[in-house]
C-alpha cells in the first residue's frame, strides 16, 4: 500500500474543502437554535420552537461527529422546512417587509439568512464526491 491509502479521511482533499460548508451549516444551524430559543420565550406555543432546537442541535452534533451525506442532508431538510415554513405560516415575509417591530424584523432577517446559508452549505456538502470516511464499513 502506499502512503496514500494509509492517510487519514480528515487530510483527504475532500475533507479539507469541505471543511468550509461544514463550519457554515455548524454556525447557520447554532444561529437558528439561537433563534428559535428567542422564539421559544417570545410566542405563545413554544413547543414547536423547543422541537427545532432539538433536532437542529442533533444535526450539528451528527455532522461534527461523522461528517458524510446524511447528517448533510438531515440539516438541509431542516433549514428548508424553516424557510418554507417561516414564508408560508409564520408570515416572515410580513416581517421583512416591516409590518411588525424591530424585534420580528430582526429575527426574520436572521432565520431567512441562516435558513439560506445554511441550505447551500448543506447542498454543498451533499454534491461533493463521497471520501473514504462516507463509505460502510466492509
Amino acid at each position: 500500500m502506499t502512503s496514500q491509502h494509509l492517510a487519514p479521511a480528515r487530510t483527504t482533499p475532500h475533507a479539507v474543502s469541505s471543511r468550509p460548508w461544514t463550519t457554515i451549516a455548524v454556525a447557520a444551524a447554532a444561529l437558528m437554535i439561537g433563534l428559535e430559543g428567542w422564539d421559544a420565550f417570545h410566542i405563545s406555543d413554544p413547543q414547536g420552537a423547543v422541537i427545532a432546537m432539538a433536532l437542529f442541535a442533533a444535526g450539528i452534533i451528527w455532522l461534527s461527529r461523522r461528517a458524510g451525506r446524511a447528517p448533510a442532508i438531515f440539516l438541509g431538510v431542516l433549514f428548508a422546512l424553516e424557510l418554507i415554513l417561516n414564508f408560508t405560516i409564520f408570515g416572515v415575509l410580513a416581517d421583512l417587509e416591516h409590518h411588525g417591530n424591530w424585534t420580528d424584523f430582526s429575527t426574520g432577517l436572521g432565520y431567512t439568512l441562516a435558513g439560506l446559508a445554511g441550505l447551500i452549505a448543506c447542498l454543498m456538502l451533499t454534491a461533493a464526491p463521497p471520501h473514504a470516511g462516507d463509505r460502510p464499513a466492509q
